[in-house]
């Protein structure tokens, strides 16, 4: 029998520190995998992003061919269904030098995967954005859409708010609760609008009318189904009160409209008359002999712009009162300084639309049926 000298060791385990160790060594695998893990899906999407961007520049390509030109908007792409992009990614289409070139580029909403961009001049896909990319407002500012620029109105895409300002806080926001933003004349309102974020502004008439015929060309917004089939929808116009964002309604009440990609602003027409930025000093646009203020309807031959801007004027088809597209309230022989309204109330009605337009006010001005909407 072989005995054991001195004493039995007993067993041990791990002491603290290594079991801090083995913790330690552990997170640190675990956020290289993550690391790891997250590099490859930036990858993905930024193949997608590729992806969508050579598929897009081929479209674009057959538009040239057929027009003899680069396209004015991503709308007129594809024989007019526009360019389609992956879930996930967002495309803006910029066309240069009134057609002779264009520059296109694709986001993805996944943060931290760099911006893809291909160009007339450059031919092939390469990481950055275009000159004209105009960046959207930050999320504190609530929810913005990105329209598509329209040349005929100068402009370029750009961001709309989704909905009518609202003060929270002293903040204009577009967010679907609360009532609109009202009793404000249309210099507080320039204020509160660039106030909102870097960049911000009140929205402008090119910008309005650019959306409007947008909504106007879109079958989507018209009863019928189709562009002047029936009428196109002229929001909370029928009621006794502004409305938060929480009710579309239905029917000629409709208040979201979509644009050509799809995307949603609620009431452009009813619930509170906006300001945008311009204004007019003589020569506002009705009929011959007028001398009162008066409705006229687009669709009336009797019309005379006088010195109403092209940017604020419909183009195409001018439908009629009874289409749901509004018409002018005006008066040739004022010569006082008014500012623009646009869209229609809460209970306007018929007189109610996206072209909607009343020439009456001036810019210092309130009610408690007008609001505003902040662009960017």
């Amino acid at each position: 029998m072989i005995k054991t000298l001195g004493k039995t060791q007993a067993n041990q385990g791990f002491t603290i520190v290594e079991l801090l160790i083995v913790i330690v060594v552990i997170g640190i695998l675990a956020a290289i995998s993550i690391v790891a893990y997250n590099n490859v899906q930036d990858r993905a999407a930024a193949a997608v992003l590729q992806s969508d961007l050579l598929s897009a520049s081929k479209q674009i390509a057959l538009t040239r061919v057929e027009e003899g030109i680069y396209p004015s908007s991503s709308n007129t792409v594809n024989q007019g269904n526009g360019l389609t992009s992956s879930r996930g990614s967002t495309l803006n289409y910029y066309q240069l030098n009134s057609g002779e070139g264009y520059c296109l580029m694709a986001r993805s909403n996944r943060s931290g995967v760099e911006p893809q961009q291909i160009s007339s001049t450059t031919g092939s896909v390469k990481p950055g954005v275009c000159a004209s990319y105009v960046a959207p407002p930050d999320s504190s500012v609530g929810e913005f859409v990105l329209v598509p620029g329209n040349p005929t109105y100068g402009t370029s895409d750009f961001y709309v708010a989704k909905y009518e300002a609202k003060n929270v806080g002293g903040k204009a926001v577009s967010q679907s609760a609360g009532a609109p933003w009202v009793s404000i004349n249309q210099t507080n309102a320039k204020t509160a609008a660039t106030d909102a974020c870097s960049g911000c502004h009140l929205i402008t008439e090119p910008e309005w009318m650019t959306i409007a015929m947008n909504l106007v060309n879109n079958p989507a917004n018209w009863s019928g189904g189709s562009v002047g089939n029936g009428y196109i929808y002229r929001g909370n116009s029928n009621s006794a009160a502004a409305m938060d964002g929480s009710n579309a309604l239905s029917g000629v009440n409709t208040r979201p409209l979509k644009l050509s990609t799809g995307e949603e602003v609620w009431d452009m027409a009813g619930n509170v008359w906006e300001w945008t930025d311009a204004t007019i000093t003589g020569g506002q646009p009705g009929k011959a002999g007028q001398s009162a203020y008066g409705w006229t309807y687009y669709h009336d031959g009797t019309l005379t712009w006088n010195s109403l801007p092209a940017t604020s004027r419909p183009t195409g088809t001018l439908y009629s009162n009874s289409q749901g597209v509004g018409g002018i309230y005006s008066n040739p022989s004022e010569s006082a300084t008014r500012a623009f309204l646009r869209g229609g109330g809460w209970s306007n009605s018929s007189f109610a639309g996206v072209w909607a337009l009343p020439l009456d006010y001036s810019p210092s001005n309130t009610n408690t049926n007008i609001g505003f909407r902040v662009s960017r």
